[in-house]
């Protein structure tokens, strides 16, 4: 059995593929973790606050709860991950693959998700306020009741998204792609919708 102290030990050592390990409520606040193979990780509620995750494999983790913040996750493939109530606010997420993630009532707030990938993701109401998902790709991606309040969506592809009853106050989609998105219930209130 691995704690964090030991994994951290590991990869200090050199070590990198930490596929599948089971750590509840793991401490890798701050640490070094870029370009760890935790693919299948069980690791709910895990604390990896201001942590270097640049190019991780966290492909399939479960990461239910876990605190996030202030994260490089730039990168990181996150395909099929469950982020189920996790923190990920004020992150920088840019580049990575979140394919198929679970992020059900995640928070994501001010964010940097620019150019990521999120086809067919599960955001329903997760917080997403003052992100930026500038050319991200949300094909698919379920954002049922999430709040985008004051996010920046351009160019961003939401090609039969679901976005019913969704936030979108000051939202600016300049230049986005709405191809068949289901907009119905949203609150579009003073929504920026120039070339979309």
């Amino acid at each position: 059995v691995i704690d964090a102290n030991e994994l951290l030990r590991q990869y200090a050592a050199g070590e990198r593929d930490f596929r599948g390990i089971e750590i509840a409520n793991a401490n890798f606040r701050g640490a070094d973790l870029q370009n760890a193979n935790l693919k299948g990780a069980v690791l709910p509620n895990a604390n990896f606050i201001g942590a270097n995750l640049f190019g991780v494999n966290l492909r399939e983790a479960k990461l239910t709860g876990s605190q996030i913040q202030q994260a490089n996750c730039q990168e990181a493939n996150l395909i099929g991950t469950d982020l189920t109530n996790a923190n990920l606010s004020h992150s920088e997420l840019q580049g990575g693959n979140l394919r198929g993630t679970n992020a059900q009532q995640a928070n994501f707030t001010n964010a940097d998700l620019q150019e990521v990938t999120l086809c067919e993701a599960d955001l329903s109401y997760a917080n997403l306020e003052g992100v930026n998902l500038s050319h991200a790709n949300l094909t698919r991606t379920n954002l049922t009741g999430a709040v985008l309040r004051k996010a920046v969506l351009e160019s961003a592809n939401l090609t039969v998204a679901r976005l019913t009853e969704a936030n979108l106050e000051d939202c600016t989609l300049t230049k986005a792609f709405l191809n068949n998105a289901n907009l119905r219930d949203a609150n579009l209130c003073r929504t920026d919708l120039s070339f979309a």
